[in-house]
Formats: C-alpha cells, structure tokens, sequence
C-alpha cells in the first residue's frame, strides 16, 4: 500500500480544523494511521503552533470531534524512521503515521518546541530519535525576547487555554530591546498592568507567568507589589521550585495572608535557585506560614540572601523568634546585609530571639543595615546586643523611628553609639524621646572618635525652647568633633527662640561644627512675625562656610515667607551649599527672583534644587529654565507642579489653554536639559548624597495606600534609595491633570505633616492596611 492518499484537504475541512484548533494551522493532510493491529486507517492530522490534533474520516467529511489533541508541552518522544514514517508520543496517547510529508511535520512541531522550550532542564526534553541522526538537523530557530520568554508564555497560554495579554507582551519586547545592555532588561515587573488585582473585572491569569518563568534563563527579578491579589504567593511557589535564574523577589503589598508555606517549601526543594533579596513587606502573614513553612525555607537557602524585608506584615513574636532561629541556623549560607523587620510584635520573645541572632553570628555578622521602625520591642535587649556583637562589624544603618524611647532605655543606645566603630547613620525620629535622651546620644556621637560622617534623625520628637540649650550644650562641648555630618531635627518644634539658641550663640552654635555638611530643620518656625525674628539664624545657615546641604521645607502654618527677601540680598563667594530645599515656604515672587539670582552665581557649585510651593510665577518659571540651562552642575530638580497648577487656575479662561501652553514648554526644556546636565557629568563629579529615610518611605507608602492614591510616587519609593545612579535612573513622566511632574532621582516626599493623618508616634503593630486600588 502506497503512503501517498491522493485526496487532499479541502477548504471547507481546513475551516473546520483551524475551528477546533482556535489557531491558524501551519500544515494538513491525510495520512496512514498505524493502529494497534498493524493496520492502517486514514486520518487528518494538523499541526498549529502549539498543538497537534487528528481528525477520523467520514463520507461527509471531517468528523465534528477531534480524535486527539496534544500539545507541544505533552509530547515527551518524536521518533522518525524516515522520510514517510513519523512516531508521537504524548503523555495520554501515541501517534504512529505515514506520510510523504513526514519530514515537514517532523521540522515544524520540532521548531516551535525547540522556540518554546527554551532553558527546560534535560529531564524534562522533549526526547528525539531521528534515522539517520544528522537527516532532521541544521535549521535554524530565531529566539524570541527574554530567551524565548514570550514564545513559552504563548505556549503555556495555549496550554491553559487562557488569553494572552498583548499589552505585556510589546511591553516585554520594548524593555528588553530598549534596556539590552543595561541590567534592567533582566526586570519583570508586572505590578502596573491591568488585570493583575483580583478586584479587577477584566483578571489577567497569571498562571502561564508563572509557569514560563518556571525554567527561564533571562529574568533575574519579578516584582508585582502594591496590587490586591492573594493567590500570588501560591501560584510563584512552583515557579521557584524549578527557576535558577530569579535573584529578587518582590512581592509586597499584595493582600495575602497564605502561600508563605509553600514558598519555604520551594526553597527547600531547589538548592540552585540563587534568591538573594526578599521582599514581602505589606502582607499579612500568619504565625502558622511563618513556622510551618517560610522561616524552614529560609533555613535551606543555598544561595547567599541579601536583603529580607518582612515589614509591617504583622509578624507575632513566635514568628519573630521562628525566624531569627532560622537566620541562625542557615548562617554560613547567608549573606544578610538588610534586615527590615518594621512594625512587628518583637516583645520580650522576639527580642532575646534577635540577641541569640546576634550573638552566634558575632562580629563575622555582614548585616549593614536593621530596620525596625515601628515595632515593638525591647530597646534595652536589641541594643545591647547591637553594641556587644555588631560594634566591630559592617552594620552602618540602625532605623528605631517610632519605637518607644523613654527615661530606662535611652542609655542603651548612648552605650551602643559609645562602642560602634562603623554606624554611621541612626534613625530615633517619632519616637517620644526627650531632649535629656537626644543630647546624651547627640555627645556620644560628637565624642565618639571612630566615626565620621554620621547622619543623625530626631525629626517629630518635641525638643522646644526648654530642649534646645541642652541640644546646644552639647555641641559647645565638641567644637572640634568630626564625626557628626548629617543632622535632621525637622518638626521638633524648635519655635524661633529654640531656634535662635542653636544658630546665634557664637559659642554654643551648631554651624560650629565644620564636619557638619547637611542639615534639615523643616517645619520648626510658625509663619509670620516668628519667622521674622528667626530670619537672621536662617541668613547664617545660608551662608555658612561648610553646609553643603540645607532642607527647610514649610506647610501651610510653619513657614519663613516672604521674609525670605532679606536673606537673598548679596552673594556670599564663600558659598558651599550643593542641594537647598525650600519647598512650601510661600517666599513669593521677589524673594524668588532674588534667590535665583544668587543660585545663577552658584554655578559649578548647586546640584539640587527644589522650589515648589513658594508662590512661583511663570517668570520665576522660565528664570528656573535659563538657572537649568546656565549651571552644568545642577542635575536634580523637581518642576513645581503644584505652583504651576496654582497658576494655571488663576488664569482668566480666555488665556489658560496658552499658559497651560507655555508652562509645558518650559517643562519639557527644563526636563531636556536635566537630562543633558546628568549625562555630560563627568566620572570624576562629586555627587552630593543625602542619607536616605527609609522608615519615611514606609510612612508614604501607607498613607498613599490608605487613600487609594497609590502611583508612580509609591513606585519609586519602594525601589530607590535616594540616591543618584547616572547608569540606572532617568526621569519618567507622570501625567497630572494638563501638567505632568518630573520626579528627580532623588525625590524626597513631603513630610507625613503635609499628607492624610495617620497617628506616626503609635506604638505597637501598624495600622491595619485597607484593601489596595492599583491606578495605573
């Protein structure tokens, strides 16, 4: 019997085959069935891009039921004989026929399987046997994106019959080409697209994600935060029992409060997965997935973590003890450099459990930076286990902002800053110290000899008039210290005499100190006729001979004005000061004019400018755009959205679509040349940096979260560290009403004073946090 069946496929049975398919078929015919019986039986088969399937015959033509549908992912073994002999095995049913054109569906199912199967491990290969071996070799597969990426998210669509997401697609295809030699074309990031959040009507299944990224060589981060879908965790966990590729993890903020146990489950079963930075902040996460589960995950992670943040996801102290104990045990695996375990319940359990962390990982201990803002422990312990276990070590960065600091425990940290030879930064913002507490630490660290650049927070603690002389004190008696470089002593309600006690006494004056060269004193002086009696303390930060960087920024009741005008009157030669912030002083326009006249003298000198919220007009506008234009050094700067849309609503009618005009003109100039500023820096360029808050970026994201605001400013909160990266940051446009707002590299958000209220000084767990609308 003859291979070749003269009858061909017609039209009308290739409609009804790509009908079943849902596809476009990519090769038909009739063929020789073998059947078990060695006989031989006529069939249709048809090949789309993913699927295999067969039809029987009948006088009438097709029959209206498929008599095998396999798919790529299903077909374990192609097997050709020769040239008209061609064996497919799938899992559920072998498919044994002759045809003339047997070496043409050979070619194409092994083509788009190969196209697919990018980075599947040997085990799991498709297995093909070819006689002879060299006779189906040598064509070439072009590989798509992502190291075949979206080819195998395609195929797994089709695999779970599920829509492919077109939008995800030419957004993976752009980053990857755009960003293909930069490391952020190995970045996943899929939190902004529609049908992520559960809540949504049109629901992007995720599963196929998942399963592509199951063997994918191409990714190296996955982030989807700030989104409300709970079966996140569960669905990733496979994914990370398999990947060898994935090195971050972030997953915040997405409601779960389960599949935490399943994803210790899968560091467990996958020794190659390299995972180094962790974060599920924002989540729920019950006792039981922390014990059960996650922190034994923990304990079996072959690779080198670097980062875990679990903030603010209502962690027990059984958790908190369970956790520790598993950093313990996996310690000589782990490379722990940022611990950020905000907002727990530490207690007494959960405090000795980090002692214990502390003292079996001794000076070797790599962690850098212990974020615990917010959480509720016991200072007195984790302190005195800091300053006898961490003293010679790498930690640089100790967050305790809205702890409970008082009479009894205060000593503990002077006593940890006593000992350190390596912090440099300390965070005790919003948490009720007095200012006997801030001065005693405030000495240790100006007599401390083995520090230098420190950058000290006490920002929401009330210092007062009574609290200053004590902060000055101090000062007075490290004239010569150089340890202290940063000081932030915003909202402590200085008022202008506190103040004038800090800035006028010759002998007790805190610009004394010449290592000092930032400074942040926002929100202290109430407007009006206290402004005006602490404008002469103002002139002398302005002008002083070492500050390098200067925040006062003001809201609507605490501000310096238009008294302002009296400082910005001559030049200063001596000028130092690289990066001024003034946001929401109101100064108006001739204190404006004035201050960028002298800031156009500061060129080669000013990087950082932000002016919003003082009243500007459009000539102070475009004086703005020739500053940028002039000054080749000044690389940061945030358009002032807020005075701009100011302007735009006082414009009579008639002359606001030209205004409205104008004002994105200069926006756009104002952005180009920024751009150009950064990118003709020189290697060599010394780059003011300012320590960045991270307890302050948590506050932020909770209260846009709490209003349903969440946007690009939460975006870039959560992955930027305040710093400027000239190889990874460039600016990105936010449309807002008819103007949009340029967020530097550096963005720095307004105080929680000038957002929703949320009570910061609360100690003990975090609020609980609502459900999340993502808004692109």
């Amino acid at each position: 019997m003859s291979d070749e069946i003269e009858e061909k496929v017609t039209e009308k049975q290739l409609k009804k085959i790509k009908k079943a398919l849902k596809s476009d078929v990519l090769i038909a015919c009739w063929v020789w069935k073998s059947n078990n019986k060695k006989k031989k039986e006529k069939r249709i088969i048809a090949v789309s891009e993913f699927r295999v399937v067969t039809f029987g015959k009948r006088k009438t033509g097709i029959k209206n039921k498929v008599l095998r549908n396999g798919h790529l992912f299903e077909l374990k073994k192609l097997k050709s004989f020769d040239n008209k002999h061609l064996k497919l095995e799938f899992n559920e049913f072998v498919f044994d026929f002759f045809s003339d054109r047997a070496d043409d569906f050979a070619k194409i199912i092994l083509k788009n399987y190969l196209k697919t199967s990018v980075g599947f491990p040997q085990e799991e290969f498709l297995v093909f046997e070819c006689e002879p071996q060299d006779r189906l070799t040598g064509f070439e597969i072009e590989e798509s994106p992502g190291q075949g990426f979206i080819e195998t998210y395609r195929a797994y669509c089709d695999y779970f019959k599920t829509n492919v997401n077109q939008p995800i697609i030419d957004y993976l295809k752009q980053n990857i080409l755009i960003f293909k030699n930069d490391s952020r074309k190995n970045k996943l990031v899929l939190s902004k697209f529609k049908g992520i959040s559960q809540k949504e009507n049109n629901n992007l299944e995720l599963k196929p994600f998942f399963f592509a990224l199951k063997h994918n060589l191409h990714f190296k981060q996955v982030n989807i935060c700030n989104v409300l879908n709970k079966e996140i965790f569960k669905q990733i966990s496979e994914t990370l029992t398999t990947n060898t590729k994935i090195e971050k993890l972030f997953l915040s903020n997405i409601g779960a409060t389960e599949g935490f146990k399943a994803i210790g489950k899968s560091f467990v079963a996958n020794s190659s997965l390299p995972l180094e930075y962790i974060d599920f902040s924002l989540n729920k996460i019950p006792e039981s997935e922390i014990t059960n589960g996650f922190a034994y995950g923990i304990e079996n992670l072959g690779s080198g973590l670097v980062e875990l943040d679990l903030s603010y996801s209502q962690l027990t102290p059984k958790s908190i003890n369970r956790i520790f104990n598993a950093l313990s045990i996996n310690n000589k695996h782990l490379k722990l450099e940022y611990l950020n375990l905000s907002g727990s319940n530490f207690s007494k359990v959960g405090s000795i459990a980090f002692q214990k962390w502390a003292e079996k990982t001794g000076q070797n201990n790599n962690c850098k930076m212990l974020l615990f803002s917010g959480a509720s422990l016991d200072l007195e312990i984790v302190c005195q286990s800091i300053a006898e276990n961490f003293s010679n070590s790498s930690l640089k960065y100790i967050d305790l902002s809205k702890t409970e600091i008082n009479k009894r425990n205060y000593i503990s940290i002077a006593t940890l800053i006593r000992e350190t030879k390596t912090l440099k930064h300390l965070n005790i913002s919003r948490t009720g110290a007095k200012p006997e507490a801030i001065s005693t630490i405030l000495t240790e660290i100006l007599t401390n000899e083995k520090i230098n650049g420190f950058c000290y927070n006490v920002s929401g603690n009330i210092i007062g008039i009574k609290g200053a002389p004590l902060i000055a004190e101090s000062f007075a008696k490290s004239l010569e210290s150089n340890s202290l470089e940063e000081f932030i002593i915003d909202d402590c309600k200085l008022t202008f005499k506190g103040f004038n006690i800090l800035f006028e006494d010759t002998n007790k004056n805190l610009l004394n100190i010449k290592s000092l060269k930032k400074l942040s004193i926002s929100r202290n002086i109430s407007k009006g006729k206290s402004a005006l009696k602490a404008i002469q303390s103002v002139n002398k930060i302005i002008k002083s001979k070492h500050l390098e960087y200067f925040r006062m920024r003001g809201d609507e009741k605490n501000h310096i004005g238009k008294h302002f005008d009296t400082v910005f009157t001559t030049f200063n030669k001596n000028w130092t000061l690289k990066a001024l912030d003034l946001r929401g002083n109101y100064m108006q326009q001739d204190a404006l004019i004035k201050l960028l006249g002298i800031l156009g003298s500061a060129r080669k000198v000013i990087q950082k400018v932000y002016l919003d919220k003082n009243d500007n007009s459009l000539i102070t506008i475009e004086m703005i755009k020739g500053l940028i234009a002039k000054n080749p050094s000044l690389y940061a700067f945030e358009f002032p959205l807020s005075d701009s849309l100011k302007i735009d609503k006082s414009t009579p009618k008639k002359e606001r679509k030209s205004i409205q005009f104008k004002l994105k003109e200069i926006k756009k100039d104002i952005n180009e040349q920024i751009v150009s500023n950064r990118s003709n820096l020189k290697s060599d360029f010394q780059l003011i940096k300012i320590s960045p808050d991270y307890s302050e970026k948590m506050i932020q994201k909770i209260l846009y979260q709490h209003n349903n605001q969440l946007n690009d400013k939460c975006t870039y909160l959560q992955s930027q560290e305040n710093q400027f990266n000239s190889s990874e940051n460039q600016f990105s446009e936010n449309q807002s009403q008819e103007l949009s707002e340029e967020y530097p590299s550096d963005f720095e958000f307004d105080t929680p004073n000038e957002l929703p209220t949320l009570n910061l000084n609360k100690i003990g767990p975090p609020p609980k946090l609502p459900e999340i609308i993502n808004k692109d």
